[in-house]
């Protein structure tokens, strides 16, 4: 009976997993919903928290950016999620791009806590990050700029450099010493030795630690305070802390030496050291009632560095050109992925996409509210999918034959050696596995589906099977993909990198993608613009610019609407 009812349990469990997967996948399916009420998010009490009081992230601190996310809508908000984005220097910054949120119910708040963790090496500057909060049924936050600072570690510098001992005769409560007062170290005196461990350098000391180390066993020399250890919490710059101990000879020690040192270590065990204290039978050190020490100066005054010494940013990460254009009836999807999951890096290509993030707002005047923007870990398969999806992000923004449609990628594409088509690699994609990847067919149908005034579309990526350091990333093959949206629609243009077999470079004088900076050059030094005039200076430019790096990279244009104005000032 017993092993009937485990069987009958067992089935129904079974049941149950498979219900709820089913449920989870068709759950998945429907990403959006008819809602009889909107959802109204709020973002409320935003603040930076960071341990140390000093209103910077230092190194090896985890701080955090805490708001309070609230429903004032009359129905209720699902499938929330909130994106980090970097528009500065991420290096050295750990943190989680996506939060994911089921829902907030009418009326109520979700407090969130993003947490960022300053690594080794992280430098003093400001970071700028991009929040944005969308809401699976389309009731999403206008983005907003968050920023912060890191302050890169400033060392301390640990030295003794006065020491004190008295020898002066015992005094109950006054001293432990045992001698005749005349301030020489001499045998058979109790001598009470202080140190003071002073900082020097500019930035202060925690958890520093001094040890009393007896380097003999000779036992004609006694001290009580061996391996004694003294700990302060923190030695500020400039600042000092005495460590005091005791030691006696007796007539028979026979050395001239005391051989006696400081063991002194800190907080990251960088910037300890061994001091030996040169003590000698016979010597006259200054007496501890007439030493005088005082905290020092040490100017301390860390700054924080500018993002462009750090980044070294080129000629068009800056001066973005201001234009009379009209971007509000504009959609513009950046996306740059530099570090891959499953895949090796595409040089510089976060970068583009934080650059070309700026050309969108500053040069083609395109709202926050309108700009789709992810790098790295944020654009995954998911992310692809919610953006060319039937009902998907771009689908919901469009407003018939008035929207434009720009779109920007910067990362790898692939081949499938069988159909020889071309896939654009998400974060979590695999080059050897298609169906994890983006098909461009796919992409390139959606958009012209979109019924848009026009879409244009720039890719700095190649289809090679090969990245941008010339490594392999699909095995085995060197396949030929030709985009060719010709025949889809009229109102479709695209921009490729490469073409063939093909590579697209990285520029590393620049530190960008070879198309991505000529691309943006031609933006920044021109009045007017048409799509073919500004393929053209693309194309010339970086002909000149691979002949004298040694290599080939040919762009590509396919478009309907060569006359077409793109930029005009």
């Amino acid at each position: 009976m017993k092993t009937k009812i485990l069987i009958l349990f067992f089935i129904l469990c079974l049941f149950n997993v498979a219900f709820a997967q089913e449920y989870e996948g068709e759950s998945t399916k429907v990403r959006y919903t008819q809602v009889k009420y909107p959802a109204r998010l709020v973002v409320e009490n935003l603040k930076f928290i960071e341990p140390s009081g000093n209103r910077a992230l230092d190194e090896g601190e985890t701080g955090t950016i805490e708001f309070d996310l609230k429903n004032n809508g009359r129905g209720d908000g699902f499938g929330i999620s909130v994106l980090l984005t970097p528009l500065s220097s991420s290096k050295n910054l750990v943190f989680t791009s996506t939060t994911n949120i089921p829902s907030v119910a009418s009326g109520k708040t979700q407090h969130l806590s993003l947490s960022f963790r300053a690594e080794s090496d992280v430098q003093s500057l400001k970071r700028e990050f991009r929040i944005s909060i969308t809401e699976q049924n389309g009731f999403d936050l206008t983005p907003f700029i968050f920023s912060f600072e890191t302050q890169s570690f400033v060392p301390p510098a640990l030295r003794m450099e006065k020491m004190a001992v008295d020898d002066r005769a015992y005094q109950e409560g006054i001293t432990e010493a045992d001698g005749n007062g005349n301030s020489i170290i001499e045998k058979t005196e109790g001598i009470v030795v202080t140190c003071y461990i002073q900082n020097f350098g500019q930035g202060d000391a925690e958890n520093v630690k001094v040890k009393i180390k007896v380097l003999t066993d000779d036992a004609n020399l006694n001290c009580p305070d061996r391996d004694k250890v003294f700990e302060f919490s923190k030695i500020e710059a400039g600042d000092y802390k005495p460590v005091k101990f005791y030691f006696l000879t007796n007539a028979r020690y026979s050395r001239s030496d005391i051989p006696i040192s400081l063991e002194i270590s800190e907080k990251t065990g960088r910037f300890g050291a061994n001091i030996p204290l040169a003590l000698k039978v016979g010597q006259q050190v200054e007496n501890v009632v007439s030493v005088k020490v005082d905290k020092i100066d040490t100017k301390k005054n860390v700054e924080v560095k500018k993002i462009e010494e750090i980044e070294e940013l080129s000629d068009v990460d800056k001066n973005f050109p201001k234009t009379s254009l009209d971007g509000s009836n504009t959609l513009a999807i950046i996306i740059g992925i530099e570090q891959y999951k499953n895949a090796p890096s595409a040089n510089f290509a976060d970068r583009d996409a934080k650059t070309f993030y700026q050309y969108a707002k500053n040069t083609f005047n395109i709202p926050e509210s309108n700009i789709f923007y992810c790098i790295n870990d944020g654009a995954t398969q998911g992310e692809f999918s919610k953006l060319f999806g039937a009902d998907g992000w771009i689908s919901r923004r469009i407003t018939e034959n008035v929207t434009d449609v720009m779109i920007f990628y910067s990362g790898h594409g692939a081949p499938d050696p069988k159909t020889q088509k071309g896939f654009i690699i998400p974060y979590d994609g695999d080059p050897n596995y298609p169906s994890t990847n983006v098909s461009l067919d796919e992409m390139f149908n959606s958009l012209a589906n979109l019924k848009a005034k026009n879409v244009t579309v720039f890719l700095d990526a190649c289809f090679s099977g090969t990245g941008r350091a010339n490594d392999m990333l699909v095995s085995g093959t060197k396949a030929q993909i030709r985009i060719n949206i010709a025949a889809l629609t009229s109102k479709l243009t695209v921009f490729s990198s490469s073409s063939g077999t093909e590579y697209s470079n990285a520029y590393d004088k620049e530190k960008h993608g070879l198309f991505t900076y000529f691309l943006l050059k031609g933006l920044q030094n021109s009045k007017q613009l048409t799509i073919q005039q500004l393929f053209d200076y693309i194309l010339e430019n970086l002909k000149k610019e691979t002949k004298i790096l040694g290599k080939t990279q040919t762009p590509t244009l396919q478009t309907n609407e060569k006359e077409r104005i793109i930029l005009k000032k």
